[in-house]
């Protein structure tokens, strides 16, 4: 017998599934991702090696989810920033953006962040939920935390923020995301999480 939270839950991982074994979901998730660590960053790595936040983007965001981008988070000792989309249109833009800290001795999750850019070129920020004391700067493989105010309008740093992100996602072919890996999350009937990581579709 399957109960209700268990049944809506298989629901949405077969959803999940079979809309990231779509090559065009695929791409269109990797273009986005792509674009949010450009812009963290300021340019693209050409580092072999170097370790930096890691950009990456998710369907729902329950508590496994949670889960397993903590581990991840530990187990690399990277801060993570990470895109939702909508599970019902995959094709759709981001619907938000969250946030994992490495925080000693502790791992820390932020929902619900805004992302925010400057009226220049300058490099976006994270602004956890409701807090316009603090954000989060990407520097390395952390994300930094910095208790001062923005340098202008939250609302109108968020639509450029998106809107920028659109523009350049939609800059990129397949050839520029060579490097992008899927990672499928399932979850087992002993209840532990398990990754399938594999390359886009060809």
């Amino acid at each position: 017998m399957v109960d209700g939270d268990g049944e809506k839950r298989s629901v949405i991982e077969a959803l999940r599934e079979l809309s990231v074994s779509d090559p065009a979901v695929q791409v269109h998730i990797a273009s986005y991702t792509k674009a949010l660590g450009e812009m963290l960053r300021g340019r693209p790595i050409d580092q072999v090696g170097a370790k930096h936040v890691t950009a990456a983007a998710c369907f729902t965001m329950d508590e496994s989810d949670r889960n397993y981008l903590m581990a991840a988070s530990v187990r690399l000792l990277i801060d993570q920033a990470v895109l939702t989309f909508d599970v019902d249109d995959p094709m759709g833009e981001p619907t938000g953006i969250v946030a994992v800290r490495l925080e000693e001795p502790e791992v820390a999750f932020y929902g619900r962040c805004r992302l925010w850019a400057p009226a220049n070129d300058g490099r976006v920020l994270i602004v956890p939920e409701a807090d316009a004391e603090r954000h989060f700067e990407a520097s390395g493989h952390r994300l930094v935390e910095r208790w001062r105010r923005l340098p202008g309008s939250l609302d109108a740093g968020e639509k450029r923020a998106w809107h920028r992100m659109r523009m350049l996602a939609k800059t990129f072919d397949r050839g520029d995301l060579e490097g992008a890996r899927l990672n499928v999350l399932s979850k087992g009937d002993d209840g532990r999480l398990t990754a399938l990581v594999t390359r886009l579709a060809a």
